[in-house]
């Protein structure tokens, strides 16, 4: 099952909004309500070279990383600038620079109330993604997007074989502009916005199964080319009937990065 925002009346009149800052308890943080839906996912295993950036917004790709993978401190220090570099070189890129990353619990100690939501996005609009360029590169915004510029996510399991809720990516083929909602995320000095994804039955979705701390999944969340046929992909967790019992939660760490050419 993956989590889409309800198609809601509501919606008409009010925007889908995410306050991130400590809030008083009586005073909502979010508005946002989705809905279940059982949604068929192919596992992409042995068919990994099928899919592209380009075509489908997503890839599935190795690259060695055990060593800086072994606490946050040396991701942040070590792995994140290894990204950097071997995506660089993946794609064949001018400059790329990485501006956030998150690393999923780093304890199995949850709740089943705790467990990892399904909820599926794509984490930049195009008016958050020139905003998030005018924050970052302060007076080279406009000599950087005369080139093409993406934003893209290098995610893996911190754990092998991962699993429990893996990773599900769609094919940017089978998205329509229809299904795109745009949401609000407010922080104390800064506006964001990313595009929750409404349900319909014609999007098909993959993942790779037990992945391993080798693999990564390369997902492109906007593309400065109009042309290209996969300039977004929603992504989301899911629960998947096939994990064993006693499967240890997921682990996972992603990188999100800024790609210049």
């Amino acid at each position: 099952t993956i989590n889409f925002i309800a198609p809601l009346p509501k919606w008409d009149t009010e925007k889908p909004f995410n306050l991130a800052w400590p809030l008083p308890a009586d005073q909502p943080k979010i508005n946002s309500i989705y809905d279940k839906h059982e949604v068929q996912i192919a596992d992409g295993r042995g068919r990994e070279g099928e899919f592209s950036l380009d075509l489908h917004g997503f890839a599935f790709a190795k690259m060695s990383a055990k060593d800086s993978l072994r606490s946050k401190e040396a991701i942040q220090t070590e792995y994140v600038a290894q990204v950097e570099s071997w995506l660089k070189q993946f794609l064949g890129a001018e400059k790329v620079v990485a501006f956030d990353f998150a690393v999923g619990p780093l304890t199995f100690k949850r709740s089943s109330s705790q467990r990892l939501k399904n909820d599926n996005s794509i984490n930049q609009t195009l008016e958050a993604a020139l905003s998030r360029l005018r924050l970052y590169f302060d007076g080279e915004t406009e000599s950087l997007v005369n080139g093409r510029v993406r934003f893209i996510n290098v995610w893996r399991s911190l754990i092998e074989p991962l699993e429990d809720t893996p990773l599900a990516v769609m094919d940017a083929q089978s998205l329509a502009a229809e299904d795109l909602m745009a949401h609000d995320i407010v922080y104390p000095h800064h506006l964001g916005e990313n595009y929750l994804v409404k349900f319909n039955s014609n999007h098909r979705w993959y993942y790779l199964s037990r992945m391993t701390t080798e693999e990564c999944i390369l997902i492109k969340n906007l593309d400065s080319e109009l042309h290209e046929s996969a300039r977004m992909c929603p992504h989301a967790g899911f629960e998947d009937a096939n994990t064993p019992p006693k499967a240890p939660w997921r682990k996972s760490v992603e990188v999100r990065l800024i790609v210049f050419n």
